[in-house]
């Protein structure tokens, strides 16, 4: 009965195969060291993303991101701003 009782900080877990630490350790050398050049292309076109974007805020959210609120008319994106300063001016108002 004694062998059941682990000593203090003692593992009682053993990871074999692909889950044991000197596998991972080795797999994680080897992706370190021979790391794969890609360039990742768009697999859909713009539309269709866009359409898949409007579909899961509305799915998520229950409305649609693409509806102005007030007059419930469609609105359109004219454009996509990625410089944060802009982004900070806009909505600073100035």
């Amino acid at each position: 009965m004694g062998t059941h009782v682990l000593d203090a900080y003692q593992q009682c877990v053993r990871y074999y195969g692909r889950y044991a630490s000197s596998i991972r350790g080795r797999l994680r050398k080897r992706q370190r060291a021979d790391p794969i050049p890609t360039v990742l292309e768009p697999v859909i076109s713009f539309e269709a993303f866009r359409r898949n974007w409007e579909r899961l805020i509305r799915k998520v959210y229950e409305t649609d991101p693409l509806v102005y609120p007030r007059c419930q008319k469609e609105m359109r994106v004219v454009a996509a701003i990625e410089n944060p300063e802009a982004t900070r001016r806009i909505v600073k108002g100035g």
